[in-house]
């Protein structure tokens, strides 16, 4: 479940306590009848990182970004209770996701909003489109995004809304739907190594490093669904790519096949260097980081066939690639566990 702590720092709106009959119309707004009598929530007793959230409380939090396919600006939405993403159907009986956009002249941009299934991180995704990008982001800043709802009988909550013009960090990092890894060459110990090992991969993204289940090629890193490939993989030894990020009982792990890289001078790759590549199907992310963990190969020689280079590349359409800035890394050491990370989204 996305923790609530997980969503970029903002700056929260507060909002005053509603009658346990219901909320008011609009989260972000109040009117007459619920202002006069209501106590307002103080700093103390709003969710933090370190209290992990304060129950009957509801916080809208939402961030920036820029879809991989280069149309418009997104603000995603998540509602969160004190465990998490909240389950509107725990707190609601109908629902609906609104904006406001500040009066910036005409044409006004066009917003889509795509309410998301419980297991994606956020709730509601909202695109703007049908203008500059830059007038689209401005426009973006300055929305406030709100949810009406119809509480169940007996819910007693208070919602904290969120004004995007007020946030101090926006995610405005290209999100891509594939992710490339190369690994140009190895840092190995052993001169007759000759294939490239991982027993360990993590990504970080929004802020949070994240860890695979996979079972076979297709799984799950994080919240999303993933489908993972590489260039190549020891068919003989079951040396699956997927192992990268699950390994298994045996302790398997992802080796290319056999004599991918040279064994001298600095064990460069033969021919083209060998990837590893992630699918994120329905949510591009924008990577942030990662850890990895090379070597310890099972053959008797005890080689480790560790990257000493690599470079992350990301893909709308995994036909064209753009190399993710800060992401190249040179003569660094991954024979153990090794974290990399590049900026915040």
């Amino acid at each position: 479940m996305f923790r609530l702590f997980f969503i970029l720092p903002i700056i929260f709106a507060f909002f005053v306590s509603c009658k346990k009959a219901g909320l008011a119309p609009f989260v972000h707004q109040e009117n007459s009848s619920t202002a006069s009598s209501a106590e307002s929530v103080k700093a103390s007793d709003r969710p933090s990182d370190s209290s992990g959230g304060v129950p009957g409380y509801l916080t809208l939090g939402c961030t920036l970004s820029f879809p991989a396919d280069g149309l418009g600006v997104d603000s995603a939405c998540v509602l969160a209770d004190q465990a998490g993403k909240a389950s509107l159907p725990t707190y609601a009986s109908v629902w609906s996701w609104k904006y406001e956009l500040e009066d910036q002249g005409s044409p006004a941009p066009t917003v889509i909003i795509s309410e998301l299934t419980q297991d994606q991180p956020f709730h509601v995704v909202y695109r703007f489109t049908g203008q500059s990008r830059e007038k689209l982001l401005s426009q973006a800043q300055k929305a406030k995004f709100s949810l009406k709802m119809q509480p169940k009988d007996g819910s007693d909550v208070v919602v904290i809304q969120e004004s995007i013009a007020k946030k101090l960090n926006m995610s405005l990092a290209t999100r891509f739907r594939y992710i490339k890894i190369t690994f140009p060459s190895l840092k190995a110990p052993w001169p007759d190594t000759q294939e490239l090992d991982i027993e360990r991969l993590e990504l970080k993204w929004e802020n949070v490093w994240r860890q695979g289940v996979f079972s076979d090629f297709s799984g799950r890193i994080g919240p999303y669904e993933a489908i993972v490939s590489a260039s190549s993989y020891a068919v003989d030894r079951n040396s699956f790519p997927f192992y990268a990020f699950q390994r298994a009982p045996a302790g398997n792990i992802w080796e290319t096949a056999f004599r991918t890289y040279d064994t001298g001078g600095q064990h460069d790759a033969i021919g083209a260097p060998q990837w590893l590549k992630i699918d994120f199907k329905d949510y591009p992310i924008a990577l942030q980081g990662i850890k990895i963990d090379g070597g310890d190969s099972r053959d008797t020689a005890g080689s480790e066939g560790s990257p000493d280079s690599f470079y992350i590349e990301g893909s709308a359409d995994d036909v064209s690639w753009t190399l993710i800035e800060g992401s190249r890394f040179e003569n660094v050491d991954t024979t153990n566990l090794a974290s990399f990370e590049w900026g915040k989204p």
